[in-house]
């Protein structure tokens, strides 16, 4: 079903598993650089949050992270932040990703990235730099509408200006 979180084996055997499935759809999921977490957004709620579970036991607990709205999670490669995209712009949570999980306060360290930058809806538009300093983000340009040129008997032009032996 659209909308559920699957696990696909890298083995062999190529299985799929379900991971998350139910009611509500679940979708951009990462996990975590040490392997332990899995960060997704969900409607479960019935407006889209960013959720933490363990990984793979994903139901041996759920931290919803967002408050107000919340999609696109993505990690820091530390482990130690937790990026999400709101209505206010692109949001830094702290983490801590041991045993057991640990978030603090939200805070926003770009405001209005949803409005500024292209937000796909499923999928990466943004990742947070090595250093979690800096991101790259994807920039939707409002242009004038592209022009099209249509070139007939091309090749007979291309014959003229390469010559065949």
């Amino acid at each position: 079903r659209a909308g559920d979180l699957l696990l696909l084996s890298f083995d062999q055997t190529g299985s799929i598993s379900p991971l998350l499935t139910g009611p509500s759809t679940e979708h951009n999921a990462e996990i975590s650089p040490n392997g332990r977490w899995i960060a997704y957004q969900s409607n479960e709620s019935g407006r889209h949050e960013i959720y933490v579970r363990p990984f793979p036991r994903v139901s041996d607990g759920r931290w919803q992270i967002s408050s107000g709205g919340g999609s696109h999670p993505v990690w820091a490669r530390s482990g130690h932040e937790l990026f999400y995209i709101s209505a206010a712009g692109l949001v830094s949570v702290p983490v801590q990703i041991g045993r057991p999980f640990e978030f603090g306060n939200a805070s926003v360290v770009l405001k209005g990235a949803s409005e500024r930058y292209w937000v796909a809806t499923v999928g990466r538009s943004y990742d947070v730099a090595p250093d979690g300093q800096r991101f790259l983000m994807l920039k939707e340009e409002q242009q004038a509408a592209a022009r099209i040129h249509v070139v007939q008997n091309w090749t007979e032009e291309l014959k003229q200006r390469v010559p065949t032996r």
